[in-house]
């Protein structure tokens, strides 16, 4: 049998046509140009002018070329595509298929970035987009020249990296000399005169004053934010909504006594521009009355204080359930917690329980008790219980109003008296310190030294007494803050209010609820809620609403 010889067959590559089938014209090739500057100066904007210019004559001189656009960016760098607009419309203009050719001055103009040079380029071949680079006379077409881009584009990452790092030598050096400009176009209370100069902008005072005096009368975040929009009053950013943030960048902010701290965030990576936090990574350079302070210095480190002794508290903060920790169960002794049956159907509501422990858990125990309480009934019955019993009216505070804000200044200035000592003191000693190694004696100022060691650790217990006294203070004033909303409007019950008042309340085996009232705190054991459960109650009733009955008792222990 004869064979059939074997033949290569070679099927010719795809090519681009050159010439359109129905019309007969000849196709031409879509050119687009590229060009970017980082800065807006002068020299910078000449060549960037003069690019455009020169891409645009060179594209229509070419008859084999038909313009597209010339994508720009100005004033900005080339180390991320993230916000260069102009070069993120010509990438999906080039995936899109309206563009063949790409013009661009260098690799450097392209791209800094070594990951985004050549991730572009990879996605730009898969859709036959060609880049030509004037500088280093390559094209992307060529294969080859992937370990050329790699080097050039790398060399143009390294040259960025340079720059940024003589740039913030450059800003150091500035800073370092007090030179920085403060910028005020977003601080309330501040604007920058025509000359240059930070000075205070009187319409804005009452705003920074208004919130750390609120502060200092005990005000919460939330409340102080409220406060604010009721009043009108709108953030640095010119928003009419508050936000806790807003707040806090306000009372931790150094510029309200004057104080001018550079370098607060750094920059660790020039590709991702990603600001960090300068928690010893820089130097930071503070400027001291720098410019005239809207709140007094003692007045805000005592704010300061407060708010470390708050978080150290961790108390809890405009609590949303109003029972947390309050109710207990008789059988199981467990803390009703706060969850919602149904969550996601119509029939979703809040109840009391304390079974949301899980079994695997170690305070997981037994309880016969089935039922929920119904968490809206619960607050119903024990605004009733609060607004019979309470007996707010005879709480008094012995300072209020201005004799409280006067009385916390007092304070303020004696901690920052004290503070001032203290660093007086601690040059004192450090010059004790030089001496004794000079003269290699240090029997001569031993004396000396434990007599300014004991001064300042007398000034700084005193500085730790009167920042609790301030805090116990505030406390005091929140309390009767809140003591005199509610005695305007009964609607007004918050958390404070209700665990000062009632000690404990238990959720009997039929599911009722037992208000204890005591002027003592109490611990629950089983012996004591057998006697409590034995005293005449001093009120009962019952709340509903359509579908469920709550009925409860209120029972008062007397001191021991």
């Amino acid at each position: 049998m004869e064979t059939t010889p074997t033949v290569m067959k070679v099927i010719p590559k795809k090519v681009a046509p050159v010439i359109d089938v129905e019309t007969g014209i000849k196709l031409k090739k879509k050119v687009a140009a590229y060009a970017r500057v980082s800065t807006d100066m002068e020299d910078q904007k000449n060549s960037f002018k003069a690019q455009l210019e020169e891409y645009e004559s060179r594209i229509s001189k070419n008859p084999d070329w038909e313009f597209v656009e010339l994508y720009s960016d100005e004033g900005i760098s080339g180390t991320s595509t993230k916000h260069r607009e102009g070069f993120l419309r010509m990438v999906d203009d080039a995936i899109a298929g309206k563009i063949d050719l790409i013009l661009v001055k260098s690799i450097s103009r392209f791209a800094r970035n070594t990951v985004d040079c050549l991730s572009i380029i990879r996605e730009f071949r898969k859709h036959d987009v060609e880049v030509w680079f004037d500088k280093e006379a390559i094209s992307t077409n060529n294969r080859k020249i992937d370990m050329m881009l790699t080097v050039y584009a790398s060399f143009a990452q390294g040259e960025s990296e340079s720059i940024s790092e003589n740039v913030k030598w450059g800003i150091r050096k500035r800073m370092a000399k007090g030179q920085r400009k403060m910028h005020t176009s977003t601080t309330l209370g501040y604007v920058t005169d025509p000359d240059g100069k930070v000075v205070i902008d009187e319409s804005e005072v009452e705003i920074v004053e208004e919130i750390f005096n609120l502060y200092i009368f005990g005000y919460s975040m939330n409340d102080i934010c409220k406060t604010m929009e009721e009043r009108g009053f709108k953030t640095g950013k010119g928003n009419a909504q508050w936000k806790l943030a807003d707040v806090l960048r306000i009372l931790n902010n150094e510029k309200y006594i004057g104080d001018f701290v550079m370098q607060k965030t750094v920059v660790k990576d020039v590709l991702d521009h990603k600001a960090y936090k300068n928690d010893g990574i820089e130097e930071m350079y503070i400027l001291q009355n720098h410019h005239e302070a809207i709140i007094d210095r003692g007045l805000f480190d005592l704010v300061k204080s407060i708010k470390q002794r708050k978080f150290k508290e961790k108390e809890p903060s405009n609590v949303v359930n109003l029972l947390n920790g309050l109710v207990f169960c008789e059988d199981c002794l467990r803390p009703l917690t706060l969850v919602y049956a149904h969550p996601n159907s119509p029939y979703k509501r809040a109840v009391l329980t304390c079974k949301s422990t899980s079994k695997s858990s170690l305070n997981y125990r037994i309880c016969s008790i089935s039922n929920t309480i119904d968490y809206t009934l619960a607050v119903k019955a024990l605004m009733d219980v609060f607004a019979r019993f309470n007996s707010i009216n005879d709480k008094a505070i012995a300072l209020v109003g201005e004799a409280y804000k006067f009385a916390m200044t007092e304070i303020a200035k004696r901690i920052q008296s004290l503070k001032k000592s203290n660093e007086d003191n601690q040059i004192k000693l450090s010059q004790l310190i030089q001496a004794q190694i000079k003269e290699n004696d240090v029997e001569k100022y031993r004396f000396r030294y434990g007599q300014l060691n004991k001064l300042i650790n007398t000034n700084n217990d005193e500085i730790n007494s009167l920042e609790n006294e301030a805090y116990s203070m505030m406390k005091a004033c929140s309390f009767q803050e809140q003591i005199n909303k509610y005695k305007s409007n009964a609607d007004y019950l918050t958390y404070d209010l209700v665990k000062d008042f009632i000690k404990t309340i238990i959720r009997t085996t039929d599911n009722e609820l037992l208000f204890v009232l005591c002027d003592e705190p109490i611990i629950l054991n089983t012996d004591l809620i057998s006697e409590i459960k034995e005293k005449e109650p001093i009120y009962s009733s019952e709340v509903s609403d359509s579908k469920r009955v709550l009925k409860y008792k209120v029972i008062r222990l007397e001191k021991k």
